[in-house]
């Protein structure tokens, strides 16, 4: 898996200043003025950046818009798509593949069909890979202690959390969550635990997923 950072290029006659990317990250297209980037999970971008671009710098919270954009305007994704059809290809050709779809209820048409599906879910796999994927909760990257935290205090949550966990009234429920938050190392944006944080907290998932983007910056 991968997470999707932006920033803004800067640009003049004679220097040019980008992002410091680790070797394994891949540039996807620039938007508008806007470049995204995919980071391979597991890894993060260099602490020294260009000071002209520092305060461009942001983690994307994926929406469907975003995909669709970034599938369009990237010259990465498109190969992933040709590469797709190169592989229907390599085993039905276009007439092979008019007169399977014209006889659909013939016993060939079923395996035609797994094999194009097959070869769609790799271009899927490998647009997910990217950092590509509409879930957006399963592809943001766990957050330390420290950082969970941090994006509590700078949202004015800190001390909400902690008065509301006090206030669970279900023993059981009241000391899981509290050894949750109060002991582990990492939060994972898809545990139950954060996802009832949130909710005590009155946020939606959209709301969640944006403060996860921010505190991968922290």
């Amino acid at each position: 898996m991968a997470y999707i950072v932006s920033y803004q290029k800067f640009i003049t006659r004679n220097i040019t200043k980008q992002l410091e990317i680790p070797e394994s990250a891949t540039e996807l297209c620039t938007i508008a003025g806007v470049t995204y980037v995919s980071v391979p999970d597991g890894l993060e971008l260099p602490e020294s950046q260009p000071n002209e671009i520092v305060s461009t710098i942001e983690t994307v919270v994926m929406t469907d818009h975003f995909l669709e954009l970034i599938k369009t305007n990237s010259t990465h994704v498109q190969l992933i798509n040709n590469r797709v059809k190169a592989k229907i290809a390599e085993r039905y050709s276009l007439s092979d593949e008019l007169k399977e779809i014209r006889n659909s209820s013939s016993e060939t048409f079923s395996v035609y069909a797994d094999y194009v599906e097959d070869c769609r879910q790799w271009g899927r796999e490998q647009k997910s890979a990217l950092g590509l994927a509409t879930d957006t909760s399963k592809h943001l990257r766990a957050l330390t202690r420290r950082q969970f935290k941090l994006v509590l205090m700078k949202n004015d949550l800190l001390s909400a959390i902690e008065t509301a966990i006090s206030g669970i009234e279900d023993g059981a429920l009241k000391a899981r969550i509290e050894i949750e938050y109060n002991e582990a190392t990492i939060f994972e944006r898809t545990s139950e635990s954060v996802a009832y944080m949130g909710a005590m907290l009155g946020l939606t998932n959209e709301q969640l997923d944006a403060m996860w983007a921010q505190a991968l910056l922290l």
